[in-house]
């Protein structure tokens, strides 16, 4: 970012080369950081042209340099400029950004396959509850294990939201739902066979 390096009065020195950069081990914080400044637009750049938001792209830029600040002692000069250089540890950056991505649609796409919609049984067990306060079904509650119980007292009596539920009980949005699910089915279950 050209005017952030005016701003801040920082000049690039023009007899330095970016191998003279990374090279430097008297002062490798200054000199890595007029690195960073050379090249940090084209990288932002670079990573936006691949179809990154902004958070992304930002990430990406950061990893790269985090691991060219890493693997400096690696490069190998074929020019003045180390942005080649750059922009092909990007590229494996940008490549494991959408490996991860890939893998969290995946956990996401299996997890709600696992938890399944909830059935027509289920939301009549739950205006069941709801509706009723008689001993019969607080008892059975109160046979159900205790995640279960405290999962759907406080979704289902206290009428709080996935997320409340979520963080009161110390769990995921996705296991407080399964502790719902799970915790009236066995209740309808119960009430079934009481019935």
């Amino acid at each position: 970012m050209v005017s952030l390096r005016r701003l801040r009065g920082v000049a690039d020195p023009p007899d330095r080369s970016d191998a003279a950069l990374l090279a430097d081990t008297l002062r490798p914080a200054d000199s890595f950081t007029t690195f960073y400044r050379r090249h940090d637009a084209a990288l932002l750049r670079f990573a936006a042209s691949r179809g990154l938001d902004v958070h992304a792209a930002a990430d990406v830029v950061a990893e790269t340099f985090a691991a060219a600040l890493q693997h400096r002692h690696r490069y190998k000069p074929q020019g003045e400029s180390a942005r080649l250089w750059l922009l092909g540890i990007a590229v494996r950056k940008i490549a494991d950004h959408h490996r991860d991505e890939t893998r969290h649609l995946r956990r996401q796409n299996r997890l709600r396959d696992e938890l399944g919609a909830l059935t027509q049984a289920d939301v009549d067990s739950y205006e069941q509850l709801v509706a009723g306060s008689d001993t019969e079904t607080i008892d059975a509650l109160s046979d159900l294990p205790t995640p279960q119980q405290d999962a759907i007292r406080a979704r289902v009596l206290e009428d709080r939201d996935y997320a409340d539920v979520a963080v009161a009980l110390g769990l995921s949005e996705a296991a407080a739902r399964k502790q719902v699910s799970r915790g009236l089915a066995a209740l309808r279950s119960q009430l079934g066979r009481h019935r």
